[in-house]
Parts: C-alpha cells; structure tokens; sequence
C-alpha cells in the first residue's frame, strides 16, 4: 500500500479490525502510518479505549454496523440492536428522534466516524439528521452502561489465524 501511495494510486492508507497490538506492530515497521481504522462500534461494542489510543497516534476511527444487525437479531446469538431496546425508544422520543438516531448521535459524540448502513432514502435522511441535539448526561451513562464488548461481526472464521484481532 505504501508503494500505492507512492505511486499516486492512493492518497492514503486505511486497515480494518486493527487493535492496539496490531496497530503499533504496523507503526513500529511503516513508513505512511495509516489515517484510518475500521472497527466495528455499536454500544455494546462501544470501543472507548481502541479510540482513544487511535486519537492517541492520529488514527480516525470510522465505525461499522453502528446501529447493530437487525436482520439477524434473534438468530445470530448476537446482541440485541440497541436502537430496540425500550429506554432506547424512550430517550428518542426525549429528543424527538428515533433510537437509532440517539445511538448515531451518541457514537459521533465519541468522536468517530459512523457507516450506518440503509438503502431505504428515509434512514439515510435520518441518519444525517443527528446533529441537531445533545443527549444528556443521564443518557450518555445509560449508553456507556450497555457496553459489553458484544460483537455482531465475530469474523470466527479467521479465529484460528495467529493475528485474529478479536
């Protein structure tokens, strides 16, 4: 990728599902750090301590499957979506917003990038319609309390790969 970038082909260089580890092995032997890492980053995988070291060395962190899988909700043996939890449709209705909307708002205020994913053109609209309010302290600690480093994306296919980041 270095030599991509080099070349023109790229204008810069970005990793997926890097943890700590990973990341300063990369650093410890890179010449263009990363500007960039894709995690997923949903409120029962709220990844505050990745975040603050990828601030820490000036890596953004986009956030993948924000909002949960619903499609699979009940079937994977996942977490719930957090936007169907009942306080979550409580607070939104606070706000006037639906849950996921609260929960988009609340991931951006953890300073991150969000890749919520619709195909529907009125969850894209509301999915960029999160930044008129400011939750409360109350809601940001209700929010910070359904972390439990629950993954949606397991990728347990890779599990036996000696770099496996999860």
């Amino acid at each position: 990728m270095e030599n991509c970038v080099k070349q023109g082909l790229a204008k810069n260089i970005g990793v997926s599902n890097f943890n700590p580890q990973q990341i300063t092995r990369l650093l410890d032997h890179c010449k263009i750090k990363p500007v960039v890492n894709q995690v997923e980053v949903t409120p029962n995988l709220n990844q505050k301590d990745l975040i603050k070291f990828c601030k820490e060395h000036e890596i953004v962190v986009t956030g993948y499957a924000p909002l949960g899988r619903n499609a699979h909700h009940g079937t994977s043996g996942g977490p719930t979506p957090t936007m169907l939890d009942p306080k979550m449709i409580q607070i939104g209705e606070k706000y006037k917003k639906s849950a996921a909307q609260v929960v988009l708002n609340y991931l951006v205020s953890l300073g991150i990038a969000v890749v919520p994913r619709s195909v529907h053109k009125p969850h894209i609209c509301e999915n960029i319609n999160i930044f008129d309010f400011t939750l409360a302290p109350a809601d940001v600690a209700y929010l910070d309390s359904l972390n439990k480093n629950q993954r949606v994306v397991t990728m347990s296919e890779f599990s036996s790969h000696p770099p496996y980041s999860f």
